[in-house]
Parts: C-alpha cells; structure tokens; sequence
C-alpha cells in the first residue's frame, strides 16, 4: 500500500491494499493510519482542482460542489484514524490525523470531545492539542476558555 501511495500516487490502489490488510488484521495502528492517509491524498487532489478555478459562477458553483467532496473524503478517514487511536492511543500522528480530519470535515464539536479526551490522558501538555482546542473555543465566541487554554500554552511553549 505504501509503494502505490507514496511512489506511484495511487491513493485508490493503496487505499485497496491497506483495506485488504485490515481485513486479515485489523489490529495494525499503522496500517489503519495508513489508510486514512489515502483520503488525506484523495482530498489534496480535490483542492488543486479546486484552487485552480476562477470567479464565474460556474466556477464558483464548482468550488461549492469540490468543497463539499473534500469535507466527505475527510468524513471517510475518521474511522481509519480512531481504529488506530484505539489501538495505539500514543501515537501523535494518528492524534494529529484524527483532529485533522474532523477540522476538515467540520466536525468541529467532535475534534473538540477527541482532544478533551487526549488532555485528561497522557497527552495534558500537549501544545497542538491545546492550540486546536483554543482555536476552537475562539471560533465558538468562547473567550474565558479560549483565555484559559491560551494561558496554557503560553505557560506550557515557554519551557
């Protein structure tokens, strides 16, 4: 699955392969993140398409559709990245996959719940997760939590 998404850009192949892998073991975090990934390539494609269009309507009516394609594609990955979470709750890539995905699928609630989680556990100083969930609160018009996890971070990037 790798040779075909890294070296040949085969999303769709690799995507097959990881699947077929899962289907015989589907206790692999890495072939699980691996999987989800391919969406991630699926999405990047989508948005070139998307970036390269212009202002008519037509275009814009394109963007929309393109648009609402990735946040789907994004959708699809979740369950690749919280199998693999489930399997190895350590692992900070599949944690920065899984609060990615939900950022692009908008799923902004439940990226919020993902990290809540991650804070009480073994991940409560991590920064990423904090700038995410800061983020979050400031876009919900959330100030004094958006202040408290910012004073975090603050304490937190200064050592």
């Amino acid at each position: 699955g790798t040779l075909l998404q890294d070296a040949l850009d085969d999303f769709f192949g690799a995507r097959s392969a990881f699947q077929r892998a899962i289907a015989l073991n589907d206790t692999i975090s890495d072939v699980q993140y691996m999987c989800g990934t391919t969406y991630f390539n699926e999405a990047d494609v989508i948005s070139a398409k998307r970036n390269k269009l212009g202002m008519s309507s037509s275009d814009q009516r394109k963007h929309k559709a393109y648009s609402a394609k990735r946040k789907e594609i994004f959708k699809n990955s979740i369950v690749y990245f919280k199998n693999a979470f489930e399997i190895n709750p350590s692992d900070k890539d599949v944690i920065m996959g899984l609060v990615q995905a939900y950022r692009e699928a908008d799923l902004k609630d439940d990226m919020a719940a993902f990290i809540n989680v991650c804070l009480e556990g073994e991940h409560h100083d991590d920064v990423f997760l904090l700038r995410n969930l800061m983020q979050y609160h400031y876009e919900k018009n959330n100030y004094e939590e958006f202040k408290r996890i910012k004073a975090k971070v603050d304490e937190f990037s200064a050592d």
